[in-house]
């Protein structure tokens, strides 16, 4: 079965090309939209993919604590490494690339990283804060802000240059298993145990329980 274990899925800039990483295949999959063809990129207990900013090059990152560089059209792979953290933990679950191609984020169970994308040095890390990270991390599309999951449900929105946290939401019961910005910046999709959430951060988030338009079960009905 070809999506058995998938745990990340990610669009190229330009929608033609998809990427999927499958944790029980001990890979990742570049896919064209449009002739089918696929290419299987070998990454061994590999849960996070994505696209770079301009779709390049393809990262993903796993249970064996490295990140893997890979040609974003053709899946030959260019460099592999471990990324440097202060933590013993290093089983990386996600990873997400800044909008303007500068920075790289990852997260582990106790530890959010933030890299400079080129000499991939650490520049911040965020540890202990949010009950566990989850393989939920996305940069909004300005990259101004960062967004994570927990698996105690909760999603936290961080500066990621000054390190600040600007908001917490209490979001599901359980782990948040993907997680995303809207164009505008300021709304939030999650999805976890089969509910999905839209979230405004104008100015504040939204009470799922008195904005009931705005929780989806993911088969479409609306969540009682």
């Amino acid at each position: 079965d070809p999506v058995t274990g998938v745990e990340d899925i990610d669009f190229s800039p330009d929608d033609q090309r998809i990427v999927v990483s499958i944790f029980r295949q001990d890979a990742a999959y570049l896919l064209d939209r449009y002739s089918n063809e696929r290419v299987k990129l070998p990454h061994r207990r590999v849960y996070g993919a994505t696209f770079s900013a301009t779709g390049d090059e393809i990262y993903s990152v796993g249970w064996d604590k490295m990140l893997r560089v890979w040609n974003g059209m053709t899946g030959d792979l260019i460099s592999e490494q471990l990324l440097p953290t202060s933590l013993d933990n290093t089983l990386m679950y996600a990873v997400s690339t800044a909008p303007n191609g500068k920075y790289l984020a990852r997260s582990t169970r106790e530890s959010i990283g933030l890299y400079d994308a080129d000499t991939k040095e650490l520049i911040r890390e965020w540890d202990g804060v949010w009950n566990g990270s989850s393989g939920a991390l996305r940069f909004s599309p300005d990259g101004l802000w960062l967004a994570s999951g927990s698996t105690a449900g909760n999603i936290i929105v961080w500066d990621p240059l000054t390190g600040e946290q600007l908001h917490k939401i209490e979001a599901h019961d359980n782990s948040v298993y993907t997680i995303d910005f809207g164009k505008d910046n300021c709304t939030i999709c999650s999805g976890g145990s089969n509910i999905g959430y839209v979230w405004s951060l104008r100015p504040s988030t939204l009470d799922c329980e008195s904005n009931e338009d705005a929780v989806t079960k993911l088969t479409g009905d609306k969540a009682s």
